[in-house]
């Protein structure tokens, strides 16, 4: 404003002096007024030639910021050379409150002659900025306070806080106890109300023995209006509570009753019936009634006691079986009355299962699922195990081992670790071997314990490479082999774990799949096996079912010539041989998937509510039931909206929305250059990467699917595989619902990290069910974060 008022007075000097002086007369030159060119600002020249007034470019007060003013030819300023950069902010006389809520902004013309906005703090008293009408206004701090006209019910549910305008004008909670015939506090279209909440006990009139079965309750309304149980305690002489007849009465304490009224069996000798009778006071005793001399074994018939004439054997003698409880040992036995009977053994604390083992029951230990000592996986030798993800199948990381013998020449991971045991004979050997995939250490101790001694150990691998070591137990008892990830997160997680029988010299166990004596043959294919079971001619039913390669030909069973006309190979056109499971005819297909077998063995195609439920790969594609594409929409098979595996980009029908810096969005795994992988994904995959744009670029991407019709279905659901990496509070990956392309409704939102191969199962129900316009979208927000990665989008329908 300074330059403007300095332009103002000099115009006013330049009119208003020579007017207050005395005339020259015509000839002095003070009389021209066109005197242009003189370099000497003059009446009605705002400039002339060097001579600007003491202006620049900025002093014009008229947008310019910078560059050079000029005076034309004809007096007037040129401004051609002068220069602007600053932008209005705002229109003037605006007003708002600032970022923080804590001051009011007024947009007001800045010294570069452009509008900016100018704070002004709120006082102390009034420290918030929030609208008031329209306009912004300092206000009390009411942060924390409640809304006012708000309302909720109390803690104990047994009255309403309201939210009323406090002193300072914030909310503030009032309360008021609910009334006796309303005294339960619920929540009723978006406010408390009291109301009679109570739920009935019990019907109107009802009797019972109450709990102590020391009185009689009857079912009464009470002042609420819902029902309640009422007592009235039964009397000294009568003290005790029992159904009679169905009725709940006082009656004489018998004590601990002998029997159960009405029940009957035959006493443990088998020579008589027993039967629980009620006595004069209703208390159950037991009366035997022996069996006569014509008829004297007592045997249980149809469920009830009778007196025979000869023995009815319930089994036959020294047979075992497991329990109905499969909790102990049957054995056939000889009872007291001479006839055979089931005799139980219970199973030991240690080994409370019953199974069959090789058609004998055995007693057995709960296994557990190898994570830990206290979860110890026991095995049978031999034992072969593999996976796809070791960490997904053997979580748990507590062995940090210690002990000296545990760590010596061995840089111990960090990972988790997989623990198996197995009860070993004093000089039994074994080889225990790990690969295909992790990197693994191998330990194995006679005592699980992460602070014990270890009895071998070896780190001989890296990744995809295989460790191994060959283990003699020095005496009787359960020894422990443990598999540890180096890494907590192994790429590849892959991995394969053996223990079997170490042989030397010779192979003698000739059908474990296993190089035993490690001379690079295993079983049949090995001289060490001939004449050992189950090697040689394959020519028998036996051998040419058994799955094996006998006579170490390179043919198994039917494949086999020597197999032809030996049964169970032949012409796979019967209903036995089209469910054996066995590739009868050698063409390649087995049962149902051969052609011979249509018809045959419930071999149809799978497509009604009885094949699509029956368990069976009825037209032998490989799939069954709903997983069979022609049992899709059949039964209570899903229809499949939507599958998407990501093998072509961009995927047909899909949208992507570069929201982001643009030429950084989704892209596909084939083309990216960070390396990353999606466990457990089939091919290639859907990836938005931060972490491989680099700084300075904002991601808020979307991959959209096409619209999907779920108007006629009531249950929507959504699968996918994925692997979110989270790096900072900035960044977030969401699943999206809209049906109108528009509208977009949140079902979750990932802001920590997904375990990669995660399957995410998602019921998008109550976004997408009677919707005939769905889309969904995956929404990834981010700043030089990390990534996502997806594939194996689902989405079925019922």
């Amino acid at each position: 404003m300074k330059r403007a008022l300095a332009y103002s007075c000099a115009s006013f000097l330049l009119f208003c002096l020579p007017l207050a002086g005395c005339d020259d007369g015509g000839k002095s030159q003070a009389n021209n007024t066109n005197l242009c060119g003189n370099d000497r600002i003059d009446p009605g020249e705002p400039c002339d030639g060097t001579d600007l007034g003491g202006l620049d470019c900025e002093g014009l007060l008229q947008g310019f910021t910078g560059g050079t003013l000029r005076c034309s030819a004809a007096c007037q300023f040129d401004t051609s050379a002068c220069s602007a950069t600053c932008t209005n902010e705002c229109t003037q006389g605006a007003s708002r409150c600032d970022t923080g809520g804590t001051g009011i902004e007024t947009c007001a013309l800045g010294a570069s002659g452009c509008t900016e906005w100018q704070t002004q703090a709120c006082p102390q008293a009034t420290p918030v900025c929030r609208l008031d009408g329209g306009l912004p206004v300092c206000a009390v701090d009411c942060s924390g306070a409640c809304t006012v006209g708000a309302s909720r019910c109390t803690e104990g549910f047994d009255g309403i806080e309201s939210c009323v305008a406090g002193a300072n004008g914030c909310g503030e909670w009032q309360a008021a106890d609910c009334a006796p015939e309303t005294p339960d506090c619920v929540i009723q279209g978006g406010g408390a109300v009291c109301v009679n909440n109570c739920v009935d006990e019990c019907t109107a009139d009802a009797v019972r023995c109450n709990p102590e079965a020391s009185g009689v309750e009857t079912c009464v309304t009470g002042v609420t209006g819902c029902t309640a149980w009422e007592n009235a305690p039964c009397g000294v002489d009568t003290p005790l509570c029992e159904l009679r007849t169905g009725v709940p009465t006082c009656v004489v304490d018998c004590g601990p009753p002998p029997c159960t009224i009405g029940q009957t069996s035959c006493d443990t000798a088998g020579g008589a019936i027993v039967t629980c009778e009620a006595d004069g006071d209703g208390c159950a005793r037991v009366v035997n009634t022996t069996c006569d001399v014509a008829t004297p074994f007592c045997e249980i018939v149809g469920g009830a006691p009778v007196c025979l004439e000869n023995c009815l054997d319930d089994c036959v003698l020294d047979a075992v079986r497991c329990n109905a409880g499969a909790d102990g040992i049957e054995t056939c036995v000889t009872g007291a009355n001479g006839c055979a009977e089931w005799s139980n053994t219970a199973c030991a604390t240690a080994t409370p299962d019953c199974l069959l083992v090789e058609g004998t029951p055995t007693c057995l230990y709960t296994n557990g699922s190898g994570e830990s000592c206290s979860d110890v996986y026991r095995i049978r030798f031999p034992f072969y195990t593999e996976g796809d993800d070791f960490t997904a199948d053997f979580a748990t990381t507590d062995m940090n081992f210690t002990h000296s013998t545990c760590t010596t020449g061995i840089f111990l991971g960090s990972g988790p670790e997989a623990v198996f045991s197995h009860e070993m004979l004093a000089g039994e050997a074994v080889v225990f071997i790990q690969g295909l995939g992790v990197d693994g250490q191998l330990l194995i101790q006679a005592n699980c314990d992460a602070a014990g001694a270890c009895l071998d150990t070896v780190d001989d691998g890296l990744d995809d490479e295989v460790e191994y070591i060959i283990f003699t137990a020095p005496s009787d008892g359960t020894y422990y082999f443990i598999v540890k990830s180096y890494y907590t997160s192994p790429s590849p997680a892959t991995y394969g774990i053996a223990i079997y029988a170490y042989e030397t010299p010779a192979e003698l166990t000739c059908d474990d799949g296993f190089d035993n004596d490690g001379d690079g043959l295993w079983d049949c294919e090995d001289s060490d096996c001939a004449g050992i079971e189950p090697c040689g001619d394959e020519n028998t039913e036996a051998r040419c079912g058994d799955g094996f390669d006998n006579d170490n030909d390179g043919f198994v069973d039917c494949a086999d010539t020597g197999c032809a006309g030996v049964d169970p190979c032949g012409a796979e056109d019967t209903e036995a041989r089209c469910a054996d499971g066995v590739d009868n005819d050698n063409d390649g297909s087995t049962d149902c998937g051969d052609p011979d077998c249509g018809g045959l063995a419930g071999c149809v195609p799978e497509a009604d509510e009885t094949t699509c439920a029956d368990g069976v790969d009825n037209d032998g594609d490989g799939a069954v039931d709903c997983d069979d594409s022609g049992c899709h929409g059949v039964g209570t098979c899903p229809n499949y909206l939507l599958v998407q595996r990501f093998e072509t980009w961009p995927p047909a029908g899909w949208t992507i929305s570069d929201g982001g810096t643009a030429g950084y969005s989704w892209q596909s795994s084939a083309t990216s250059t960070a390396g990353l992988t999606l466990t457990g994904g089939t091919g290639r995959f859907a990836i938005v990467d931060s972490d491989e744009a680099g700084t300075g670029v904002l991601f808020d991407d979307s991959l959209v699917t096409p619209v999907l019709d779920c108007s006629a279905y009531t249950t929507v659901t959504l699968g996918f595989r994925h692997h979110y990496n989270d790096y900072s509070t900035y960044d977030s990956a969401a699943v999206e619902v809209s049906t109108d392309g528009a509208t977009w409704t949140p079902v979750v939102t990932y802001t920590t990290d997904v375990t990669n191969s995660t399957v995410a199962n998602l019921d998008l129900s109550a976004q997408a069910a009677g919707q005939a316009t769905v889309r969904i979208r995956f929404r990834y927000i981010g700043n030089y974060d990390f990534y996502w990665l997806i594939d194996d989008v689902i989405v079925t329908a019922n």
